[in-house]
């Protein structure tokens, strides 16, 4: 039976969790370049400051029924959106391009008129 008292008093916990080097790297230069960046933003005041921020907005996503794959799915769309615009530019540099060039049906070489 679980006891009516509080457990802890205290008003933080300690967690440990156990990441790769190189990923406790970036997360503590990205911490340190936002926080030069931002310095009254919370969430860049320190790893903890960043680690606790990022935790309670991704639980907060999940508890209005996001999914990790939502998150991919975000990320994926952002992607997308960067190299559809390029495609849209390079699309139009081609279409110039083609305009401009000519190609020799012998030898295939490219001139410019």
């Amino acid at each position: 039976m679980a006891s009516d008292r509080p457990l802890s008093k205290k008003k933080i916990t300690q967690q440990t969790i156990s990441i790769s080097p190189a990923l406790k790297d970036r997360i503590e230069q990205y911490v340190i370049e936002n926080h030069k960046k931002y310095p009254n933003d919370n969430g860049f005041k320190n790893i903890s400051a960043f680690y606790n921020y990022v935790m309670e907005k991704t639980m907060d996503c999940f508890e209005q029924g996001k999914t990790i794959d939502d998150f991919e799915a975000f990320v994926d769309s952002e992607i997308k959106e960067f190299f559809e615009k390029n495609t849209e530019q390079e699309q139009m540099l081609i279409e110039y391009l083609s305009q401009q060039a000519e190609i020799t049906q012998n030898n295939g070489i490219f001139y410019l008129n």
